[in-house]
């Protein structure tokens, strides 16, 4: 199986869990596994629910600035490639979300999956990238 979709089946049979297992750290461990380092480290653990937390409310508003933050490391691109990681809004939602790029939809249209806040992924081409970071994964 491709690193890229045993690290998405991995993170499917997760429970989603604030600054733990949810979209942002599924973004960060992917980083890990790519480029071996945590862009997460003084991240993971700091933030709950964004109903209670105003921490987490902050990065719910506007998570660029915590993309540009813990994936400084990375480059900045115009147009993801498979395994490239952004800060997507998806179609029908007020917040941005985390996203991984995957394969293209059998009409060419680019697939990104997201930790959802219930259990499993989303996938899904109904995505507009807000910012889009390089991670240079070659299958």
């Amino acid at each position: 199986m491709d690193k890229l979709y045993a690290h998405l089946h991995l993170w499917a049979g997760m429970a989603h869990e604030w600054s733990y297992c949810d979209c942002y750290m599924v973004l960060a461990d992917w980083v890990q596994v790519i480029k071996g380092y945590d862009p997460a480290v003084g991240l993971r653990g700091t933030y709950g629910d964004p109903d209670v937390c105003p921490l987490a409310r902050t990065y719910r508003a506007d998570p660029v600035p915590l993309g540009d933050r813990f994936l400084s490391g990375l480059p900045v691109v115009n147009k993801a490639a498979f395994g490239d990681v952004a800060f997507v809004k998806v179609r029908g939602n007020q917040f941005m979300c985390g996203a991984i790029r995957i394969k293209d939809t059998p009409k060419g249209k680019p697939q990104w999956a997201m930790k959802t806040s219930g259990n499993g992924l989303m996938i899904t081409h109904l995505v507009s990238p807000v910012k889009i970071w390089g991670v240079g994964y070659a299958p």
